[in-house]
């Protein structure tokens, strides 16, 4: 289990005691949620398209 949140939007990530972020106010996610995240675009520069590994 991830001790991470991450934010969708700009791709930083937080302590789990963060709910939302500091910099955009986007609701964060677990970092390890990774399949939460196909399909969509972090930091304005990543498209997330399928699981490496």
């Amino acid at each position: 289990m991830s001790d991470q949140k991450i934010c969708p939007t700009c791709g930083t990530e937080y302590p789990l005691s963060e709910r939302f972020c500091p910099r955009d106010g986007t609701a964060l996610r677990s970092a390890s949620a990774g399949s939460d995240l196909m399909g969509s675009v972090i930091a304005d520069r990543y498209h997330i398209l399928k699981k490496l590994g």
